[in-house]
């Protein structure tokens, strides 16, 4: 058992007889008194656990593959049960978005696994497997694939770099992006990625290694660059709403910032090419921007396992007083290895919550773009209600300092964020 706990543990890093008659207690869906891998569970894994585990993705192991599940199925259903797999995602009773029956698990579902589990994890017959048919994490469609010059080597310093890449954009007319999916070549290295636009002319002076066109950058660059796209791990493809996108004027620059991440012992050896997919457009029928809410000024006591901050932003004042509305299509909510949960939320000027955004659980390992099944609109009277939880316990399996210290706002992976990223639209 010693010898196989490792490779136990790290399989669950990431997700998360023949039939006789049905059993009125089992849940709906189910035709069996015993419940089979290939009936009642294989799709149970293609749902929610294939996005990361197929053999090839950011969880080890083949989750397809029954030989797989089943030495492993009790200390999955353990994590179940303890909230952490399927990865936490946003609530979908707070505010219903694209994809959450994927991403968000089904009290039913957990239920049938454990089923599985207790009438001896029956394999049954593979040609009973129903077919399903669920969405792919790609773009829709492409009409750019862009790539840095030349495959870029990490320079950590501290464990920490921040690299600024020059895409190969070429466009000398406005287009609207309607469509994002990041190229990421080296997950392991990954920390997060912010695709900027810098403007005609910019981007070329800061170069310093002209065969990668890159240099070493901050978080945010010293300029008014517009922020297009952001991505962390378990991050997925964007697409704007119907007739919708983000401006690109033309002779612009497409700047993709990398923060790399020293992993492990390979990392400071690793030649990496991420790029981007892009879906454009000539003209839309609503430009949306992005828009990063968040505090920069804050301290998190070292200990404190349940530490929480809640900022709020009259939309009035983001628009020097004049009175628009603020449609929201999409948020990412972005904290770093210490969150624990957050809760995003208007307020209307009448004092009515209205929920944009809210999980109980927070895992930096899977943040997904929310797409809203219908967009939210506030008034300019109305205010934006930002709160972020953090675990900066000894207990935190996340904690990277082996005393805890106080942490502040900054860009390494020890230090923390809260953000609220919109996609917004706005008019009067």
């Amino acid at each position: 058992m010693k010898a196989l706990s490792g490779a136990v543990l790290l399989a669950l890093a990431g997700c998360g007889a023949e039939d006789s008659g049905h059993d009125a207690t089992l849940p709906p869906g189910t035709s069996a008194e015993f419940l089979t891998f290939y009936q009642d569970i294989a799709p149970l894994m293609d749902r929610y656990c294939i996005r990361c585990h197929d053999g090839a993705g950011l969880g080890p192991g083949d989750f397809r593959d029954p030989a797989v599940v089943d030495p492993l199925a009790a200390l999955m259903l353990a994590r179940m049960d303890a909230g952490e797999m399927p990865p936490p995602a946003a609530d979908p009773e707070c505010n219903p978005y694209e994809s959450a029956d994927r991403l968000y698990l089904d009290g039913a579902d957990r239920d049938r696994f454990a089923r599985w589990i207790e009438t001896g994890k029956v394999l049954g017959d593979p040609n009973n497997e129903p077919t399903t048919d669920w969405p792919e994490r790609h773009l829709s469609a492409t009409t750019h694939e862009l790539h840095t010059t030349a495959p870029y080597t990490p320079d950590f310093v501290a464990n920490n770099e921040y690299r600024c890449l020059i895409l190969d954009w070429d466009e000398a007319e406005d287009k609207y992006i309607t469509g994002f999916e990041p190229i990421i070549d080296h997950a392991a290295i990954s920390h997060h990625t912010i695709l900027f636009v810098a403007n005609p002319g910019e981007a070329e002076t800061y170069v310093t290694d002209p065969a990668t066109q890159s240099w070493k950058c901050g978080i945010t660059p010293d300029n008014d660059w517009l922020t297009l796209h952001a991505w962390a791990p378990g991050n997925n493809a964007v697409e704007m709403p119907p007739g919708g996108g983000v401006l690109i004027p033309g002779g612009s620059k497409l700047v993709l910032q990398m923060h790399y991440y020293d992993s492990g012992p390979d990392a400071a050896n690793t030649q990496d090419s991420p790029g981007y997919y892009l879906n454009t457009a000539n003209t839309v029928d609503t430009e949306i921007y992005f828009f990063p809410i968040g505090p920069t000024d804050f301290v998190i006591p070292a200990g404190d396992a349940n530490h929480t901050e809640t900022w709020a932003y009259r939309f009035l004042d983001f628009y020097g007083g004049l009175p628009l509305k603020t449609t929201l299509y999409g948020v990412f909510p972005h904290m770093h290895v210490l969150g624990k949960s957050y809760d995003f939320k208007g307020i209307t000027a009448s004092g009515e919550d209205r929920c944009i955004a809210k999980a109980d659980r927070y895992d930096f390992a899977n943040q997904p773009t929310y797409w809203f099944d219908e967009p939210v609109v506030f008034d300019a009277a109305d205010t934006l209600s930002v709160s972020c939880t953090w675990d900066n316990s000894a207990a935190n399996p996340a904690q990277l300092n082996p005393t805890p210290t106080d942490v502040t706002w900054g860009e390494a992976t020890d230090q923390e964020m809260c953000f609220a990223i919109l996609y917004a639209s706005v008019g009067f």
